[in-house]
C-alpha cells in the first residue's frame, strides 16, 4: 500500500520565533513591524484569539491586542530551518516533495510585505506617507493582494473541501475570473476594492509620487537621485526614466542593435538602464558594457 505523509508547518515563522525566545511563551507574538507602517507578516495562535492575522497593518493588530509582541523578520533564519527540516525528512526518503497547496496565495501575499518593507527603507519614502492629519506617518494608499486560479473553478475547490485555503476573498478561480466580463466597471471596481484590507479612498497620485513608486519597484529606471539640502527639510532627489525610455531599455533585443539620435535624446541613459536590467536579472555572470 502507498501511503503519503503531509507535514505542514503551521504559522512557521512565528513558530521558530517562540523557538528563539522561550520567555515569551504563552504571550501574543506577530512577525513583522508594529508600527503605523508596519504590517504583519504571520502570528501565533494566542495573536489569532484577538483577532490578529497575517498582512494587518500594524497599527490595527496594536488596537485589537496591546499587549501584542512584535518580533523582526528574519528570512535567513527562517529559510535555514526549513532547510534542516527538509534534510531531516530526507534521511529517510529521498521521495520528498516540498509543496504549498496554496503557493500562489502566500507569495502574493509575501510579495505584498515586502513590497511595503521595501517602501519603508526607501529615501523617498516620504513621499508615499501623509506628513500630517490623523493619518500622518500611514500610506497614501492601501495595499491588497489577491491570485487566481486559472486551472481550477470554485465548485472544484468546495467539492474537495479546499475552501479555506482559497478564501474567495482572496483567491480567484477561473470561473469567477471570467465572469467578469460580464461585469459592469463600477462592479469591477468594487470587486478590486474587496481585495484591500482596509480601503480607503485615494486621490490620484502625483508624477512625483508615481516616480518613487516606479524607482522602488524597478530600481533600474533611476538615473540619479541625492540629497537637496537647499530644500527647507533635506529631501531626496529623484529622477528616473520617463515611461517611452523604459519601454526602450526593456524592448532592446539580443544580438547587434543600433541605437541612434541626435544628442540630448537619452540614447546613454537607455543603454545604462538597459545595462541594469541585464546585470539584475543575471546576477551569476559578470558582464561588461562599452559605451
Amino acid at each position: 500500500m502507498r501511503k503519503i505523509i503531509h507535514l505542514d508547518m503551521d504559522c512557521f515563522y512565528a513558530a521558530v520565533e517562540m523557538r528563539e525566545h522561550p520567555e515569551l511563551a504563552g504571550q501574543p507574538i506577530a512577525v513583522g513591524g508594529g508600527s503605523r507602517r508596519g504590517v504583519v507578516t504571520t502570528c501565533n495562535y494566542e495573536a489569532r484569539k484577538f483577532g490578529v492575522h497575517s498582512a494587518m497593518p500594524g497599527f490595527q493588530a496594536r488596537e485589537r491586542c496591546p499587549h501584542l509582541v512584535f518580533l523582526p523578520v528574519r528570512f535567513d533564519l527562517y529559510r535555514a530551518e526549513s532547510t534542516k527540516i527538509r534534510q531531516i525528512l530526507q534521511s529517510y526518503t529521498p521521495l520528498v516533495e516540498p509543496l504549498s497547496l496554496d503557493e500562489a496565495y502566500r507569495q502574493a501575499r509575501e510579495y505584498m510585505i515586502s513590497l511595503m518593507h521595501t517602501c519603508q527603507k526607501h529615501k523617498a519614502f516620504k513621499r508615499l506617507i501623509h506628513g500630517d492629519g490623523k493619518h500622518k506617518g500611514q500610506f497614501l494608499f492601501p495595499f491588497g493582494y489577491f491570485s487566481i486560479l486559472s486551472n481550477a473553478t470554485r465548485s472544484q475547490i468546495d467539492e474537495s473541501e479546499k475552501s479555506v485555503l482559497f478564501p474567495k476573498d482572496k483567491v480567484m478561480t477561473r470561473d469567477e475570473f471570467l465572469a467578469w466580463e460580464e461585469l459592469s466597471p463600477k462592479d469591477s471596481l468594487d470587486r478590486l476594492k474587496s481585495y484591500f484590507d482596509p480601503w480607503w479612498p485615494i486621490n490620484p497620485l502625483t508624477k512625483d509620487q508615481v516616480d518613487a513608486l516606479r524607482a522602488i519597484i524597478h530600481p533600474e529606471v533611476i538615473l540619479f537621485s541625492f540629497m537637496d539640502e537647499k530644500k527647507a527639510q533635506a529631501e531626496e532627489t529623484l529622477k528616473v526614466l520617463d515611461v517611452k525610455q523604459e519601454n526602450h531599455a526593456r524592448n532592446i533585443g539580443n544580438g547587434h542593435r543600433i541605437v541612434y539620435g541626435v544628442a540630448g535624446s537619452g540614447k546613454t541613459v537607455i543603454l545604462v538602464a538597459r545595462a541594469k536590467l541585464i546585470a539584475s536579472t543575471n546576477t551569476q555572470k559578470q558582464h561588461l558594457f562599452l559605451c
